[in-house]
């Protein structure tokens, strides 16, 4: 398996949606309880990826180049002065997992929030998670904070634990993040 890093496009919203879809219907690392579509997966990239990047992992080996996994960024809270601030996902297909490919997912993620002026980076995770977790500190994110069973999903209440990871010098931003 040789993967590539590329931004996502419109047309990859198909893909995505599906690997989501999986997560959603098989487990608790989603706390979404219906699948989403591919049009409401197209419309939420339409409308965040000028501000919040998404990219695609494809398999450069297949002439189809199925994708692997996506790591996206998104809002974090709507008042102004978190607009440094986004939170971060990220989803492999099964035959993806353990490879390196989440890694090269985030490592190009977050060299391009920081491109772009972002400062904190946030991520949830459903626990117990240890790939997640073992993924999320080898990428210079510390714990910030476990809530305690605040989601319900396949009939028992989970637990969030949120990392973190402060991009830059601490100085004063040049400009608000574009979008």
């Amino acid at each position: 398996m040789n993967p590539a890093i590329r931004p996502a496009t419109e047309r990859d919203c198909r893909a995505i949606a599906a690997i989501t879809d999986e997560y959603i219907t098989s487990g608790v690392a989603h706390f979404a309880t219906t699948p989403e579509s591919p049009d409401d997966v197209a419309a939420r990239w339409r409308n965040d990826h000028q501000t919040y990047p998404w990219f695609v992992a494809v398999n450069e080996d297949e002439e189809d180049r199925p994708i692997l996994g996506f790591a996206r960024a998104a809002r974090w809270k709507t008042r102004a002065a978190y607009d440094w601030t986004c939170e971060t996902s990220i989803y492999l297909t099964p035959h993806a997992r353990g490879r390196g490919i989440g890694r090269m997912l985030y490592e190009r993620l977050f060299d391009e929030l920081h491109r772009r002026g972002f400062r904190c980076i946030i991520a949830g995770m459903t626990l117990p998670n240890e790939a997640s977790s073992r993924l999320h500190e080898a990428m210079g994110m510390h714990i910030a904070g476990t809530f305690t069973a605040v989601g319900f999903k396949m009939n028992a209440w989970h637990d969030v634990r949120y990392y973190l990871k402060v991009l830059g010098d601490g100085s004063p931003p040049a400009a608000k993040p574009p979008g």
